[in-house]
């Protein structure tokens, strides 16, 4: 009697794996090698990181004035485009090259001020940024100097303040490149 009591006691110690769905489990569970709070560690990290650089590290170096040879000849670019006539109402009445209507300029001063400043746009909820892309695009639509000298002239009437003032404050120097070599492009 004896013998027939032990294979007994040594098949309840041993258990044998299960198949359940195609998956062997062991044991009580599951668990997953990296825990969800990593992956929440992992992007909250680079957030931050590139949070403290954007807005602590880069304008601070800006401010100093520790500039790259790159960010050099942008400014240098940026500065003649900025010094040229085309600027103001008075280039397309001497020099030509307009295209537009009175109100067609409007309408491309009033795109150009919400794509720095509007409120409820899908590219910049709730007044967050600029939409960039918005600028560069009108730029390129305008096709001459005489056609931004026109929407120059309509945005100073309209919201009191020069168009290429108002762009220096709202794009960084990378950004105001792309539209002045939109602007490059044209003849007159």
């Amino acid at each position: 009697m004896a013998a027939s009591k032990a294979p007994a006691v040594q098949n309840t110690q041993v258990a044998a794996p299960t198949q359940m769905g195609g998956m062997q489990q062991m044991g009580g569970g599951s668990q997953s090698a990296i825990p969800p709070q990593a992956f929440l560690y992992l992007i909250g990290g680079a957030l931050l990181v590139g949070g403290v650089y954007f807005i602590v590290i880069k304008p601070l170096m800006i401010k100093l004035g520790a500039q790259t040879d790159a960010s050099k000849a942008a400014d240098k670019l940026n500065d003649k485009v900025k010094s040229q006539p085309y600027w103001s109402g008075t280039y397309y009445r001497s020099m030509g090259g307009n295209t537009l209507q009175t109100h067609q300029a409007a309408m491309f001063a009033r795109k150009l001020n919400d794509c720095m400043h509007e409120w409820w746009s899908l590219q910049t909820p709730f007044g967050w940024g600029t939409d960039e892309d918005c600028i560069t695009g009108i730029f390129g639509l305008l096709g001459s100097k005489g056609n931004i000298s026109m929407v120059a002239e309509q945005y100073a009437f309209m919201f009191n303040m020069e168009l290429y003032a108002d762009m220096e404050s709202e794009l960084d120097e990378e950004e105001l490149l792309s539209v002045t070599q939109k602007i490059s492009q044209y003849a007159i």
